[in-house]
This record gives C-alpha cells, sequence and structure tokens, in this order.
C-alpha cells in the first residue's frame, strides 16, 4: 500500500516533509445490516438508532471504503492522505465527528467508513481510536484507503453485544476457515483429529506432528501426486474442504446415534412401564387356583418356552412344573426341593417382568424406521 500511495502522490507527500505536522484522532464507524450476530447495542433496531444505518454519507453519496467523516470545516469533496491508512475523500460528517478542543478531543476528529455487518464491525472495533498524521492531498489524487489491510484483533467483539433477537449458537470449529497459523486454530485441529481417532496420543501435538497428520490423511484420501508434492503436509484449501466434510459427516453420524440413543432409552421406559403393567394384572396366583391371571400367566410363560400345553387357567402340576423350569434357568432356584421352587413369588414376578419387557421392548424397536440399522450393526 506504501508504494502506491509513492507513486500516485508523491508530489504532495514531498512537499509536507518539511511541512509542520498534524494529527487527526481517527476513529472508525460502520453500517449494520440486520440478524448479525453481535451488535453495540445488541440488536439492529437499537443499532440503527444509536448510530443510523449508514447508507449514505451527508454528501448524499453512498457509502464506500475510503469515505471519511469530517468536521464541517473540511469541505465535501476534500481528499485527505492518513498515513499507513492511504488517501480518503470527504463526504460525510454528523454530530459527534468535531474539531480539536471540543469533547474532549487534542485534535480534529476523523471517521473512517469500515463496511457492513459482523466482519466490518469488527474491524472498526479493532481499529479503535488513533492518533494519526495527515495531509491535504491534490484533489486528482485517486483514493485507495484499503480498509481490509486493518487487522482484526482475536477479541475485538469483546465489547460488543450478541444479537439478542438470535439464538445463542454452538461453538464454531474455525479450523476449516484458514491454514494453521493461530493458537486457537491449532487447539481446534487437535481436538479433531483426536475426536476422528487421527491422534491417539496423550502428548500434545507439535509442529512436526501436526505436519505429519496432515500428510497421512493426504495420502489416505489421494489428494498428493507424489510424496515430493509442495502441498504436502501443508492445510491448503482442498485438503480443509475434505477434511471439513469428513468432519461434518463425523458429527451427523453422532448426532444420529445420539438421538437413537435417546429413542431407546425412551421405548425401554415404554417396554418397562407396559410391563410392569402386565405383571400388575397377573397378581399372585396360587397353586390350585383357576383364574384367568392363571391362563395369562400360562400364556406369558408360552411366549417365553416354559408352557407347552394348552392354556387351561388352572394352577396345577404343569403350569407348576413350568414355573420351576423356568425358576431354574434364570438362577431363582438351584433345584426343586427349595421352598419357592414353583411358586409365583416376588423374585419370579420381578424376572418374568424383565422378561416380558425386554419381549415388548424388541418388538417396538422393529417398528421404529430410525432403528433399522441396529439389528445390521450387531451383525456386523
Amino acid at each position: 500500500m506504501i508504494g502506491i500511495l509513492l507513486s500516485s502522490s508523491f508530489s504532495f507527500l514531498l512537499s509536507s516533509v518539511y511541512a509542520e505536522e498534524r494529527y487527526f484522532v481517527v476513529t472508525a464507524y460502520y453500517s449494520p445490516l440486520p440478524d448479525q450476530k453481535y451488535y453495540l447495542k445488541g440488536n439492529y433496531e437499537a443499532e440503527i438508532r444509536l448510530n443510523g444505518r449508514w447508507i449514505a454519507g451527508a454528501s448524499g453519496k453512498w457509502v464506500f471504503p475510503w469515505m471519511l467523516a469530517a468536521p464541517k470545516n473540511y469541505k465535501f469533496g476534500t481528499k485527505i492522505y492518513l498515513e499507513w491508512l492511504g488517501i480518503g475523500s470527504v463526504q460525510d460528517r454528523w454530530w459527534a465527528i468535531v474539531n480539536a478542543g471540543k469533547r474532549g478531543y487534542e485534535h480534529d476528529r476523523i471517521d473512517v467508513w469500515m463496511g457492513y455487518g459482523d466482519e466490518w464491525l469488527a474491524r472498526a472495533l479493532s481499529w479503535g481510536k488513533r492518533k494519526v498524521k495527515w495531509d491535504i492531498a491534490p484533489s486528482h489524487s485517486p483514493t485507495n484507503i484499503n480498509i481490509e489491510n486493518v487487522k482484526i484483533f482475536e477479541n475485538a467483539l469483546k465489547s460488543a453485544k450478541p444479537n439478542t433477537a438470535l439464538p445463542p449458537e454452538p461453538k464454531k470449529i474455525t479450523v476449516f476457515d484458514a491454514p494453521l497459523s493461530t493458537d486457537t486454530s491449532k487447539q481446534a485441529f487437535e481436538e479433531i483429529v483426536r475426536t476422528l481417532w487421527l491422534y491417539e496420543s496423550d502428548e500434545k501435538l507439535t509442529e512436526k506432528t501436526m505436519i505429519d497428520i496432515i500428510y497421512e490423511y493426504q495420502v489416505n484420501k489421494w489428494l498428493l501426486d507424489s510424496p515430493y508434492s509442495p502441498w504436502a503436509g501443508y492445510f491448503g484449501p482442498k485438503t480443509r474442504a475434505i477434511f471439513k466434510n469428513d468432519y461434518e459427516l463425523y458429527l451427523e453420524e453422532a448426532q444420529r446415534k445420539e438421538e437413537q440413543a435417546a429413542l431407546l432409552a425412551s421405548l425401554q421406559k415404554e417396554s418397562l412401564k407396559q410391563a410392569e403393567q402386565t405383571i400388575s394384572a397377573l397378581g399372585v396366583p396360587q397353586f390350585g387356583e383357576v383364574s384367568p391371571q392363571v391362563r395369562n400367566l400360562q400364556r406369558e410363560l408360552a411366549e417365553l418356552g416354559y408352557f407347552t400345553h394348552k392354556d387351561t387357567a388352572i394352577f396345577g402340576d404343569i403350569t407348576k412344573q413350568s414355573i420351576i423350569a423356568y425358576q431354574m434357568d434364570k438362577n431363582i432356584i438351584s433345584s426343586e426341593d427349595q421352598k419357592w421352587a414353583g411358586v409365583f413369588g416376588p423374585k419370579t414376578r420381578e424376572q418374568l417382568q424383565n422378561d416380558i419387557a425386554e419381549k415388548i421392548f424388541q418388538v417396538l424397536v422393529k417398528q421404529e424406521p430410525e432403528l433399522a440399522d441396529l439389528d445390521s450393526e450387531k451383525n456386523v
């Protein structure tokens, strides 16, 4: 940028070398947009009440990247050179842009328009308030301020407020947006490669380890023409795009698994509820009893393979032997001579409830399309 300034405005810069140095207090402003993530005042309506929409400057010209807002003694169209920024044009003014001696300013204040939306709010806040050398540039000088040269600080939006009109967003992983050039992106990269089991060591990733992981990933994804490719181990756009796609697929699958787990828990709860109702309806049938409850008990035992006769509603020797066989298989008793052998007591009722719940659960699972792949996964 400095080279451009010297070539385009060399004469006026030379003439100002021996002149008295002059300074502006240079601040920055931006134009808010609806649905930003952050605002100085928390939402769009409050923001435009504070600063206006900044669609056009006071001169009537639409806002543009080299627009300057200056006090009234600087005529519209005046070209001003600002050290380290470039040449801008005065096309705006507003009540807070004042001359030296007012509102506590030691020098005249000037405002540089920084653009629209979140990024440019961050850039304006990163610029803050600075004391900058300036001079009048010839009217024929091209405007050449490049606001993108204003670095955005990592905590630039610390003083801004999240948009109160938007729901809070989940934490974003920035590693896909740029090469691994910051501590934040390196930390995000480490979290992802551990999540994807691309790095299983407990040790913290070093620069060399990151390069090795990226290189191995590129090889596995056939991204390199040869091991000597200049892109080997470099986290460039193509590698980042495929890496991002893999991670997003992983997150989608993880989300699907979470939803399946929640559904399974719900079905287990429902099946246990139904089983409790079934056991409660059975009551406590006794040997020699004839009742609908005995018939239902025989049917439940039959579904589990322990009652192989026609249900009779009679609690006789056949039903008793069926219960004993069930108790032996479930380790409720160890021999037929035990006191509770053939008795539909608390432990037998509890075990039968669990088995009925499992039977109901399996039926409910088969009825859910979202769980259709569970059986196939078990057989892998």
